[in-house]
């Protein structure tokens, strides 16, 4: 599972902060991950191959992660890009339409811009960002506030999402 082109180190620091739920779904859900200090999209799952390239953050291995679980939860209608959450659950697309709308009609430019990736990314980085929130633990670092925003104003999308995840 771990390549040996990136820091080993790193990725095994990092697995070792997986609870054993998530490191079934790593195992189950990734082909590759390859560990780098430095990247500078923070990380990427390719989900062609199932590979996943995360810098050495939890919180982005957990994101990546969720994009890996998302897409192998896959239909079989589903392009491959499509995740089965992300596109294939009409509840948990409906909940995100209803509280998107509400956000942007509510809050200003300066608080959407917070979240923009996610308005505008659609659905599957919310999904990602998700597994990152229901899985995180307090390690010092604190979730970015972008996250923290999301929690917030999409409280009925996440634990929608969430059930999904954890099924």
């Amino acid at each position: 599972m771990l390549t040996n082109d990136g820091n080993k180190n790193d990725a095994i620091e990092l697995i070792k902060k997986l609870s054993g739920e998530e490191l079934l779904a790593l195992k189950e859900n990734v082909n590759k991950l390859k560990v780098e200090k430095y990247v500078i999209t923070g990380g990427c799952y390719e989900c062609e191959t199932k590979n996943v390239l995360s810098n050495n953050n939890f919180d982005t291995l957990l994101h990546e992660l969720g994009h890996a679980k998302d897409h192998t939860l896959k239909n079989k209608k589903n392009n491959i890009r499509n995740g089965k959450i992300s596109y294939g659950n009409k509840n948990v697309v409906k909940s995100f339409e209803e509280e998107k709308k509400l956000f942007i009609k509510n809050f200003p430019q300066t608080q959407r811009k917070q979240i923009w990736y996610f308005l505008s990314d659609g659905l599957n980085e919310i999904v990602a960002e998700s597994n990152m929130l229901i899985n995180y633990h307090a390690n010092g670092n604190g979730i970015s506030a972008r996250a923290r925003v999301l929690q917030q104003y999409f409280p009925k999308t996440i634990a929608l999402i969430a059930q999904e995840l954890n099924k």
